[in-house]
C-alpha cells in the first residue's frame, strides 16, 4: 500500500524517482520473505499450529520418529542392531558439533532458527546412519523419515498412509454404493475402479471416478509420466490434491514405480536436506566416524572375488588424514591371539594409533573382556 500510494503522489517519472526505486526493493525483499515463510508453513493452517508449538517438542518428536523408523529397517537384517542408548550419542554429538540453541518465542527469528536446526538434525542422523545399512535399506530409511516428518506437519493422515500401505484390498467393497451411472474406462482395471470408489469416502477424492471417465485421455498420459507426484493432476477439480494424495493415486494405478514415487516423495519434502547419492565414498565414510567406536566392514561370504578389499581402503583413508605411519594391522586365525588383541588395543588407545582387525571370522573364540 505504502508502494502504490507513492506511485500515485509522485510527480516526476517513476525511473528517474530514487525513492521510488528504493520503496520497490523493499516491497520485493518483504515479498521474499513472506514466501519464504509460506514455503516454510505451507499452505495448511495445521503447519502453522505445528510450528507454532514448543520447539524442544517438536523437535524431540522429530528424533523419536527418525529413530522408530531405524527401528523398523533394522528387522530386515539380522546384522542392524541400533539401541536407543546409541541413538541419542549420535544425536547429541551432532547438537554439540552445532552449538544450536533453540531461541525462545518472540525473539523475531525463532521459526527460521528452529526450522534450520531441525533441517540440521534430520540430515545429520539420517547422514550417519545411512552408513550402517545396505544401499536399498538406506534409501527405504529416508522414505520413513519423510513420512514421519510430513505426520508431524500435518501433511498427511493416518488414514492416508494406511492407504499407501496397504491399499483398499481388504476393505469390503460389497458395502460400497455401487455407482452405476459412471462408466469405467477401458484402461482401468475393475480393481482400481473399486479401489477408486473406495477413495471417493475421502473428501480429498471425491468424484474421482467421475473425472476419470470424462477426462480418460488426459488421466491416461498423466499416468504414463515420469516425474509422478511432482506433476500437477490432469483436472482443475483436483488441483487441491497433496502431494501424498497424489502417491496414493499413482500408488493405485502404477504399482510397479513404488521405487519411483517414494523418491519423488523426498525429493518434494526434504530434497535439499536428505542427500539422494548412497554411493559410498570413503570421504563421506569419515566424516561420520565416532572417535570411540569401531568400523566393521562386513565382506558377505559369497563375495570372495571382490574387487576392493577393506584394507585398500583403510590404509587410503590414512593417507589422506596423514596416519599412514600410524595403522597397525592384526589378521586373525593363529590360535589364542586375545591377550596380543588386548594388548595392541590398549596401545593404539593410548599412542592414537589405528587398529584393525583382519579375518574377524577366522578367531574361534570372542573373550568376554576383549569385547
Amino acid at each position: 500500500e505504502d508502494l502504490m500510494d507513492k506511485v500515485i503522489q509522485t510527480a516526476t517519472s517513476l525511473l528517474n524517482d530514487n525513492s521510488i526505486q528504493a520503496a520497490a526493493l523493499e516491497s520485493q525483499e518483504a515479498k521474499e520473505k513472506i514466501r519464504g515463510h509460506l514455503s516454510i508453513l505451507s499452505t495448511d493452517r495445521k503447519n502453522a499450529s505445528v510450528v507454532t508449538e514448543d520447539p524442544f517438542v517438536v523437535i524431540s518428536k522429530v528424533g523419536s520418529e527418525m529413530y522408530w523408523a531405524l527401528i523398523h529397517i533394522s528387522r530386515l537384517n539380522p546384522l542392524y542392531y541400533f539401541s536407543k542408548t546409541y541413538f541419542m550419542k549420535v544425536v547429541r554429538q551432532v547438537l554439540a558439533s552445532r552449538n544450536l540453541k533453540v531461541r525462545p518465542s518472540g525473539s523475531g527469528t525463532s521459526t527460521d532458527h528452529f526450522v534450520h536446526l531441525m533441517n540440521y538434525l534430520i540430515s545429520n542422523i539420517y547422514n550417519y546412519f545411512r552408513w550402517c545399512l545396505f544401499v536399498k535399506h538406506a534409501r527405504l530409511y529416508r522414505f520413513l523419515v519423510v513420512i514421519g516428518y510430513m505426520k508431524l506437519m500435518n501433511t498427511v493422515t493416518q488414514v492416508e498412509w494406511e492407504l499407501f500401505l496397504r491399499g483398499t484390498h481388504d476393505l469390503n467393497f460389497d458395502a460400497l454404493e455401487k455407482d452405476t451411472c459412471v462408466l469405467r474406462p477401458a484402461w482401468v482395471s475393475e480393481e482400481i475402479w473399486n479401489s477408486c470408489a473406495v477413495l471417493e469416502l475421502l473428501p480429498a477424492f471425491r468424484n474421482i471416478r467421475s473425472s476419470l471417465a470424462q477426462q480418460a485421455s488426459q488421466w491416461r498420459e498423466y499416468f504414463g509420466l515420469s516425474s509422478t507426484v511432482i506433476s500437477a493432476a490432469p483436472s482443475c477439480e483436483f488441483s487441491h490434491l497433496t502431494i501424498f494424495q497424489k502417491a496414493i493415486l499413482w500408488r493405485l494405478f502404477r504399482p510397479q514405480k513404488l521405487s519411483v514415487i517414494m523418491n519423488d516423495i523426498v525429493s518434494c519434502e526434504l530434497g535439499g536436506t536428505l542427500i539422494r547419492d548412497l554411493r559410498f565414498t570413503l570421504s563421506s565414510l569419515f566424516n561420520y566416524i565416532l572417535q570411540n567406536t569401531f568400523v566393521m566392514f562386513l565382506i558377505p561370504a559369497d563375495s570372495v572375488a571382490l574387487s576392493t578389499h577393506p584394507i585398500y581402503w583403510i590404509e587410503q583413508m590414512a593417507r589422506e588424514h596423514q596416519m599412514q605411519n600410524n595403522v597397525h594391522i592384526i589378521c586373525l586365525g593363529s590360535n589364542d591371539q586375545t591377550a596380543m588383541i588386548v594388548h595392541e588395543l590398549r596401545k593404539a588407545i593410548s599412542r592414537g594409533k589405528w587398529l584393525v582387525l583382519n579375518n574377524c571370522h577366522l578367531l574361534e573364540h570372542w573373550d568376554t573382556h576383549l569385547v
